[in-house]
This record gives C-alpha cells, structure tokens and sequence, in this order.
C-alpha cells in the first residue's frame, strides 16, 4: 500500500483517513466530511486528483514526430481553433 501523507502537515498516515489526528481535531475536520470547511474540502478534492494519478504513466510524443496533418490537429485542440482545410 502507497504511504499517505496528511492533507494539512504532510505526516505519513494510514488507512482511508486524510488528515492525522492531531490536524484533524486543529482544523476542525474530525466531524463528517460535509461539514469541514471549504478550504479542506478543496485540498482533499485536489489530492483526491493526485492519489488517483499516482502511479500511472504518461507517454510523451515530441509534436515533431507527427505528421503535418497530425501536428495542425493536435495544435487546433490545444489551441481551440480548428480548419479542416488541412
């Protein structure tokens, strides 16, 4: 199992919790989740993000490798603009 780091002061943690219980009981998050405050919420919404990413790879294609076709679809998608006259 990966090591868990607490959302407040960065200790290690175990389990499903997202706050030691030292920060949980400071920062008022040792009461049901619906009731923390926003700024909580937000920094567990956000780890939540990295928690779920962890671990994954990511394939990196250099945009030089394309073909031309390939390269102006991948720029219009980035950029927003998009001409199919290519």
């Amino acid at each position: 199992m990966q090591t868990r780091e607490c959302i407040c002061c960065g200790k290690p943690i175990s389990g499903r919790v997202w706050a030691c219980e030292s920060c949980a009981q400071q920062h008022g998050l040792d009461v049901p989740y619906p009731d923390w405050p926003r700024w909580a919420k937000e920094v567990r919404r956000l780890e939540e993000i990295d928690r779920s990413l962890s671990g994954r790879t990511v394939q990196v294609i250099p945009i030089s490798e394309l073909s031309a076709s390939e390269r102006h679809e991948a720029e219009c998608r980035l950029y927003g603009e998009y001409n199919s006259d290519l």
